[in-house]
């Protein structure tokens, strides 16, 4: 990259050092070599320096090397400041261009590429979009990190020894362009990370699976325990239940034989009124089953019947759905032959306005013809009248030739005629003589009749354009005819549709019905089942009742039949009411238990379906598990692979010994073979246990025979060798990246050596430009002796009196 041209357009530091709001400066015709800029303190060399790069970073004013750690509003003011570059690369001009607002805090940057005369948009930077721009750059010279670590090597930067090993790996691994192989070492890293934590799912969902299959087999277990436990529950109930029955029974008989017993003769009425009641009871019963029997049996054909009409709207749901359909297919065709309907109209209106302008063309037609008619045959009167005006001059020039008097002598006192001759006394003669000299105007005029004048003309030209113009009259009419036909066979299918549409809709109206019948059926289903099993259950608990009822009926009979015959009773009906309460407790009990057993099978039941489902996921996740473990697995050896810790480090470790050669090179230029410089990428871990990852540039000093790392140095001598590993890694950097940088830049990189170091300072310089083929290197130094070795000198003095000739040319233009 080389600077050909500089404009600086309300810079601060431009206007504090030389008063100018705007300064341009031409380095094209600087010599190659190095190029020294000097001037006092604060004349704006830093500004200067500073801004010979197309990247938007001041960087002796930026905290980082990037673009988001610099703001230029901080060093600029107003709202049209500038930056304008023009440089080269590789045979290439370019001119980048930023335009900066400081008060409203905006930018916009453009890059141009020459193209013969004319300068034209390199990369996607014509929207002046930032990003864009800094993109486009990038992609000329590379990030600007290593572009101020090697190439431009600002005042007072960072020592190279105090980067830390990330750093220095960063920087190499920039050196080497393995950027892409960052990125997809990144791209596998959230592919391995993704498929990881997949993975994790993956499992933790496989332990839940594998837990509720282990579940499952102690679920059916107890299902199996639970059915066994209710079979043998129903059992005890039924056994319960005829004892408790049986009791009860007991009971019953017990009481009334007392009551008998005690009241022999008074009894026998109770009991027979008793009797009566069960009688009652017994067909209170009988009708109840009846009614029971007629309800359920009404309400089970009242379900037939909305069965059946539930299937047989169900039915019909298909073709009420395509007769759905087909209403949406038909309304579209309505719509269709509405719209064909509608241009008909249209068209058949268009025609009959076209009719309307030709009738109205045929009356103007008429007016034009009776106006021409009109000239033409007042044109043929004044013929017919000139004609009988050239007939009676001829006659009256006959008559004149035969007149008497046509010799007569002349009156002296009469005007001689224009032709010289003298006007006759005879009046005859003379209106003979007049009517003769009248005959060639008579033949003018009627020369001029016998063609059409400029008005019959116009009129004879505007009716053949109204002919033209209503010359379309039968196609118009057979358009209208077409149009009228069309008009009727679209009304005439329109109705049809419109009947079918009728017809369809009449149909679909019964849809919702329908498909609320298909709907409903299954509940209906349910409900005659559920009504056949609850007046199952009622009738059977009425045939129950009734049954209790004709045993008591017996045994109030047998009461009858057998007073007074009975003995020990009281102890029977203690002992039995005893029992019966036993009996109705064990029966609760047993009640009670095969509830809960019920909601309990049920529990498990829905768990082993749920685990029969799991059984079927954990097939399928095993072979997913061992699908994403393998490719995870493959990811990570690629992510470790394209790392920092692979192929990138082995591209480090390739590097160190060519960097370290080149800066070998350069300080031999100064030092001779005295130092000499080792870049060390690995090192022993502690009691030989292996290599490390590390980073130092580790100087030889052969006259004392020590080595030591560069951090370690200190003085002029560390100076020399950090810029000659700074200037080896920009040279590498060239020659593997094949960016041609052209030009180096450095600000007061002189100031902590003495007079002989400041000279192999020089020394190495062109060592540089001779070794990386750079064209010239722009320095800042204060020091005469260093100045004076360089090839040519910018003076700031000199470029600040140019600024305020130009600026005072300005105000006084």
């Amino acid at each position: 990259m080389i600077p050909l041209k500089l404009r600086l357009k309300k810079f601060k530091g431009i206007r504090s050092a030389w008063g100018a709001d705007e300064v341009t400066i031409d380095l094209s015709r600087l010599p190659g070599g190095l190029v020294a800029i000097t001037g006092p303190i604060g004349s704006g060399k830093t500004t200067l320096l500073d801004n010979l790069h197309p990247y938007r970073i001041m960087p002796y004013r930026a905290g980082e090397y990037s673009e988001g750690s610099f703001s230029f509003y901080a060093e600029t003011y107003g709202r049209d400041a500038c930056k304008e570059l023009e440089f080269t690369v590789a045979e290439h001009t370019f001119r980048s261009l930023v335009h900066i607002d400081a008060e409203r805090r905006t930018q916009q940057a453009y890059l141009y590429r020459a193209e013969g005369d004319e300068w034209v948009v390199h990369g996607n930077t014509h929207d002046g979009r930032l990003d864009d721009y800094d993109h486009a750059v990038h992609e000329l010279l590379g990030t600007p990190r290593g572009f101020f670590t090697y190439v431009f090597r600002r005042q007072r930067a960072r020592e190279l020894s105090g980067y830390t090993k990330g750093e220095m790996k960063e920087i190499f691994s920039e050196l080497l362009d393995v950027e892409d192989l960052k990125k997809k070492a990144e791209r596998a890293r959230k592919h391995k990370d993704e498929l990881v934590e997949a993975l994790k799912q993956l499992r933790q969902e496989r332990r839940r699976l594998e837990e509720e299959g282990a579940a499952a087999v102690r679920k059916r277990a107890l299902r199996l325990e639970i059915e066994e436990k209710l079979a043998g529950i129903a059992r005890s109930l039924s056994a319960a239940e005829e004892e408790y029955a049986a009791i009860q029974e007991k009971i019953r008989d017990a009481e009334v034989k007392i009551l008998l017993q005690r009241d022999h003769e008074k009894n026998k009425g109770r009991l027979e009124k008793n009797l009566a009641e069960e009688d009652e009871r017994a067909g209170e019963l009988a009708g109840q089953l009846q009614g029971k029997r007629q309800f359920y049996h009404a309400k089970h054909r009242a379900l037939a019947e909305q069965l059946k009409t539930a299937r047989r709207l169900a039915a019909t749901a298909p073709s009420l759905r395509d007769a759905a359909e087909k209403e949406a297919s038909t309304l579209t065709a309505i719509e269709a032959l509405k719209a064909e309907g509608e241009d008909f109209d249209a068209r058949y209106l268009a025609c009959t306005a076209q009719m309307t302008e030709r009738a109205r063309t045929e009356t103007r037609m008429n007016e034009l013809a009776r106006k021409l008619d009109g000239r033409r045959l007042k044109r043929t009167h004044a013929r017919e009248v000139v004609l009988q005006q050239i007939a009676h001059a001829e006659k009256s020039a006959e008559q004149l030739k035969a007149a008497p008097c046509r010799n007569a002598e002349p009156d002296p006192g009469r005007i001689a005629s224009p032709e010289g001759r003298l006007v006759l006394v005879c009046p005859l003669a003379k209106t003979a003589a007049e009517e003769s000299r009248r005959l060639p105007s008579l033949h003018s005029r009627l020369k001029e009749l016998e063609e059409k004048d400029a008005g019959e003309s116009a009129l004879e030209e505007q009716l053949r354009a109204l002919e033209e113009r209503i010359a379309r009259k039968e196609e118009i009419e057979a358009e209208a005819r077409r149009c009228r036909s069309g008009r009727e066979e679209t009304k005439a299918a329109l109705a049809t549709l419109e009947d079918t549409l009728k017809f369809l809709r009449e149909r679909a109206k019964d849809l919702p019905e329908a498909a609320a019948a298909e709907r409903a059926l299954p509940l209906l289903e349910q409900d005659r089942e559920e009504l056949i099993e609850e007046g199952n259950r009622t009738l059977r608990d009425l045939h129950r009742e009734i049954a209790l009822v004709e045993r008591e009926r017996e045994s109030l009979k047998k009461a009858l039949a057998s007073l007074g015959g009975a003995q020990g009773l009281d102890e029977t009906l203690k002992e039995a009411q005893r029992r019966s309460a036993a009996a109705a407790k064990a029966l609760a009990d047993l009640r009670r238990e095969q509830m809960q057993l019920f909601e309990k099978k049920g529990k498990v039941k829905e768990e082993l379906r749920k685990a029969a489902a799991a059984a079927e996921r954990l097939a399928a996740i095993d072979t997913e598990i061992e699908t994403v473990s393998s490719e995870s697995a493959e990811w990570a050896f690629l992510e470790k692979a394209l790392g920092n810790d692979g192929l990138i480090a082995l591209e480090i470790d390739d590097a160190g010994p060519s960097v370290a050669g080149i800066t070998n090179d350069l300080i031999h230029t100064c030092f001779g073979g005295r130092f000499s410089v080792r870049i060390d990428t690995q090192g022993e871990r502690a009691k030989g246990a292996g290599t490390k990852e590390i980073f130092d540039i580790v100087v030889f000093d052969a006259e004392r025979n020590e080595q030591k790392s560069l951090k370690s140095m200190s003085g002029g001598e560390k100076i020399l060798i950090e810029s000659a590993v700074k200037n080896a890694l920009c040279i590498f950097n060239a020659r593997r990246s094949g960016i041609p940088y052209g030009t180096l830049f450095t600000d007061e990189e002189d100031g902590g050596l003495d007079a002989e170091k400041k000279k192999d300072f020089i020394r190495i310089k062109r060592r540089v430009l001779e070794l990386g083929g750079y064209e010239r290197e722009f320095f800042i130094s204060h020091t005469p002796e260093v100045v004076a070795l360089a090839d040519d000198v910018l003076s700031m003095e000199e470029i600040a009196g140019g600024c305020r000739e130009e600026a005072l040319a300005e105000e006084e233009r």
